[in-house]
């Protein structure tokens, strides 16, 4: 009888032990996916910024064919940079280059740097996919801070390519 009540112990302790291994694993796994995918929500947030800036780059010159509307999406981009890869100096850095003088070399540099901080797996980013960057005089961008709208002096373009 005793070789029953100790058998019936070890099998309960041996439930509550795998149990307890269970639960803890299950709590494990639930931590790494919810990592991943806050992971993944920052590089889509991320790789939101780039494809506006790649799409609304030619809302910056002063043609017919922009609307207020391309330049504001183009603005809101670029001024979403310092807050969503403001753990990537570089990036920070190229950021603010770009708005002392605008230059296509710049445009170019920055985009690379913001792939490769958004999506690390992509180590060189073809730049010949975004050719055509504006060379005209773009029109005056407005920065937005706290609510407030302050115009800056126009930036000037160039043909320049940071392959060239």
């Amino acid at each position: 009888m005793d070789n029953t009540i100790t058998g019936a112990i070890i099998g309960a302790l041996g439930a509550v032990a795998v149990g307890m291994f269970t639960v803890g694993y299950q709590i494990w796994q639930r931590r790494i996916d919810e990592k991943l995918r806050e992971t993944e929500l920052v590089m889509r947030q991320k790789m939101s910024i780039i494809s506006d800036l790649v799409a609304y780059r030619f809302a910056i010159t002063g043609g017919t064919k922009n609307t207020p509307q391309d330049v504001s999406n183009f603005n809101a981009a670029l001024s979403r940079i310092p807050v969503e890869f403001i753990d990537h100096p570089t990036c920070v850095e190229l950021y603010r280059k770009i708005g002392d003088n605008f230059t296509a070399g710049r445009f170019y540099e920055l985009i690379n740097e913001l792939v490769k901080a958004a999506d690390p797996k992509r180590k060189n980013f073809d730049l010949s996919t975004i050719e055509g960057v504006p060379t005209a005089t773009p029109l005056p961008l407005q920065v937005v801070i706290s609510g407030l709208v302050a115009t800056t002096v126009p930036i000037q373009g160039d043909t320049s390519h940071p392959s060239a």
